[in-house]
């Protein structure tokens, strides 16, 4: 299940452009590494 910006919002409580980067970033290094996410 891949999490979605809206989901992310709601979990942290708002939306700006760091939580967009970071997501972003995960998302990016958990494919070059190959790891299937786990939620």
């Amino acid at each position: 299940m891949k999490l979605s910006l809206e989901e992310a919002e709601k979990f942290h409580g708002h939306l700006g452009p760091y939580l967009v980067i970071g997501m972003r970033i995960g998302e990016y290094a958990m494919e070059q590494l190959g790891i299937t996410p786990y939620f």
